[in-house]
């Protein structure tokens, strides 16, 4: 279940010890974030570095600074440790990884952009992923679902048109992120699987892991989080409310 805590809140309880590892109780944060948002930029000016300005140019380049800086505000709530210092790397699926000075991995953290949203989550133990997409986006998605879909999903999409579609794809694409095999796995999941998930926490086991997937709507987006992390505190805190 995802809770809403301040920031202050969630150092204070890092802390004091609640939320350390090998507890029963995980801390597992999940942020949203509007670009251009005032809380965006504070954001981007108190975290991002000159490393992470200079990644991207173009029509991404807001995206993946706030992405980063997100990235590094998690590592800093989940471990106390300045997120500034810590490496952003990728291996070799493309799936993005942080170790400290000492090249010592960090928490598992995963990064979703769809329109002007940026969501990032990250977790203390285990496995995730997260995916987003504005809803309502007009796409050819009969035609993509006929592709890569069940016929259970291509059926309930037909009747519930578009949104149907979206909550299917993320749900999808945070198990592919998480598991680490990209659009390959996600487009693996048995869709049958699937159609008790969306709108809900629900457990899904796969080629032997069991994932934790929460499914919600928010802000006009579907956003879905996968992990292994069966257990914890769940932890959203909204940058920016939509207007």
């Amino acid at each position: 279940m995802v809770s809403h805590v301040p920031h202050e809140a969630k150092r204070e309880k890092r802390r004091n010890g609640s939320t350390a590892k090998g507890m029963s109780e995980v801390m597992t944060l999940l942020y949203i974030h509007s670009v251009g948002s005032s809380e965006a930029s504070v954001l981007v000016e108190s975290h991002a570095t000159p490393a992470d300005r200079t990644r991207h140019i173009g029509a991404k380049a807001q995206q993946s600074v706030l992405g980063r800086a997100m990235v590094r505000r998690l590592i800093e709530d989940t471990t106390g440790l300045s997120g500034r210092d810590w490496i952003i790397k990728t291996d070799g699926n493309g799936r993005p990884f942080a170790v400290d000075i000492h090249g010592r991995p960090g928490p598992d953290f995963s990064i979703s952009h769809s329109g002007p949203w940026v969501a990032c989550a990250a977790t203390d133990r285990g496995r995730i992923g997260i995916d987003i997409e504005v809803l309502g986006v007009d796409r050819s998605v009969q035609e993509i679902a006929a592709t890569f879909f069940s016929p259970e999903e291509q059926d309930l999409i037909e009747i519930e048109g578009p949104t149907a579609f979206y909550d299917f794809w993320t749900i999808r694409e945070a198990i592919g992120k998480a598991d680490g095999g990209g659009l390959a796995a996600a487009m693996a999941v048995n869709g049958a699987a699937l159609m008790g998930a969306r709108h809900q926490t629900s457990r899904l086991e796969m080629d032997g892991t069991c994932w934790s997937i929460h499914h919600s709507h928010r802000h006009g987006l579907s956003i879905a989080l996968a992990t292994t992390v069966m257990d914890g505190t769940w932890d959203m805190a909204d940058g920016h409310e939509a207007q």
